[in-house]
């Protein structure tokens, strides 16, 4: 991991892919706390963005990373903003794998607006 804070790489990452900060903020606090050693028990998600494993292989990275999970994850929302013309519903919900879970996308939402009052310079990191 870069010698910065978690949250200011994640930024620097978000500003790298056109992806709001507060956005990529919101998802890895939801899915991990911004934990870079989590793991999911029940699906084996791993990392900040929780990359279940059949995610990660097809997308050729190690979830236990922490600099390929930010990385990914970061480009997985830029990817979703794509395909989903911008519309954040939609791209929390399947992000989220969201089928039954109705608090999901709320929950992430309201974080958002956590972060985006937030503004903090983003030091440079070489992985």
């Amino acid at each position: 991991m870069p010698d910065i804070p978690i949250q200011d790489f994640i930024r620097q990452e978000a500003a790298k892919a056109g992806v709001p900060a507060a956005l990529a903020l919101a998802v890895a606090q939801q899915e991990s706390s911004f934990n870079p050693t989590a793991v999911n028990p029940k699906s084996g998600a791993t990392g900040t963005f929780q990359f279940i494993p059949s995610t990660a292989k097809a997308r050729g990275m190690n979830p236990a990373d922490p600099v390929q999970n930010i990385q990914h994850g970061v480009r997985y929302l830029r990817e979703l903003l794509d395909r989903h013309q911008g519309n954040v519903d939609a791209v929390l919900k399947e992000y989220g794998g969201v089928v039954d879970d109705v608090s999901y996308v709320p929950s992430v939402v309201a974080r958002m607006k956590n972060f985006s009052g937030q503004v903090k310079p983003t030091a440079t990191a070489v992985p």
